[in-house]
């Protein structure tokens, strides 16, 4: 498996409370903020291809009840 970066940007900011809830769901491996009023993600995930390393993240934050607005990527590493 290889590790894809992720940037995902959130159509709303993250509050206080939202980075315990967004870790209990899967998304220990990424680095959370806000800028600007919008929230950031950083995702290091692993998977089988980017397609699942996508999905598994911007899943786990529809689920979480945010809406994604844009993905950006970088080579995998």
């Amino acid at each position: 498996m290889q590790i894809y970066r992720l940037s995902v940007t959130l159509a709303q900011p993250l509050a206080d409370d939202d980075y315990d809830r967004l870790f209990d769901l899967g998304l220990d491996d990424c680095t959370l903020g806000t800028e600007d009023e919008t929230g950031l993600v950083l995702a290091s995930r692993e998977a089988e291809d980017y397609d699942s390393a996508l999905l598994s993240v911007t899943e786990a934050l529809r689920h979480a009840g945010f809406s994604v607005t844009a993905v950006t990527s970088a080579e995998p590493e």
